[in-house]
């Protein structure tokens, strides 16, 4: 319920956004509407950490998927709005004794409601991006050895992150690299509890670093 609340007040800031331009559209050469598709390769670094047994997790491969519009000045220079559904995380949680088997599969997922604000350049067929990205915590997933916790729905519910990349186009389609930055720590929570009910007071706090793979399809292209 409270993830549909966010997607429509998401909703309706990008169409207040699209309003706005399209009633200045006679500044734009060109304005492109459409969705896309990708891959989020994300890897968790931890801070805050209140237990060093615990150093970090390896990279984990997700998927994003939204919507976005891409508004051109003649000058070469844009804006791009995007709404996307996003989940990031990491896998392979590494310890440094034995409490936690670096033979089991170990897992942390964050799912995202994302709106990236980006200024474009565009030279030929190629755009350059830079911008910000705000992210909405919907959900978080813990899987930990033979534990599994469901996220804290107090614990901090927003990210905000910095957004570096490059976009390919061919006619409708696009092909994209970015990199997003994030710079405020995820909590997973104020304890670990195993299945014969054992207590871990570990606290660590996690930055999100994502590379973004992603195809794009413009639906409306004026």
């Amino acid at each position: 319920m409270q993830s549909m609340k966010n997607l429509q007040k998401l909703s309706l800031l990008l169409l207040f956004c699209l309003f706005g331009f399209g009633t200045a559209q006679a500044q734009f050469s060109t304005v492109k509407l459409g969705a896309k598709v990708g891959l989020n390769v994300s890897q968790l670094a931890v801070s805050n950490l209140a237990d060093t047994r615990f150093e970090g997790f390896d990279r984990d491969n997700h998927f994003q998927i939204g919507t976005f519009g891409d508004f051109r000045l003649r000058s070469g220079f844009g804006l791009k709005v995007e709404v996307l559904y996003s989940r990031k995380g990491g896998q392979d949680f590494a310890e440094a004794n034995s409490l936690i088997s670096r033979d089991d599969q170990q897992k942390v997922r964050f799912d995202f409601i994302t709106l990236p604000v980006l200024l474009t350049y565009n030279y030929k067929n190629f755009q350059l991006e830079a911008g910000i990205e705000g992210a909405f915590r919907q959900s978080t997933r813990y899987n930990i050895a033979l534990i599994s916790i469901t996220g804290n729905e107090r614990d901090n519910r927003y990210d905000i992150g910095l957004n570096l990349g490059v976009a390919y186009h061919i006619d409708r389609l696009s092909f994209g690299v970015r990199y997003n930055h994030g710079f405020n720590p995820m909590p997973v929570g104020s304890f670990f509890q195993d299945t014969d009910g054992n207590t871990y007071d570990v606290q660590p706090k996690f930055l999100l670093r994502t590379w973004q793979f992603t195809v794009g399809y413009d639906l409306v292209n004026g």
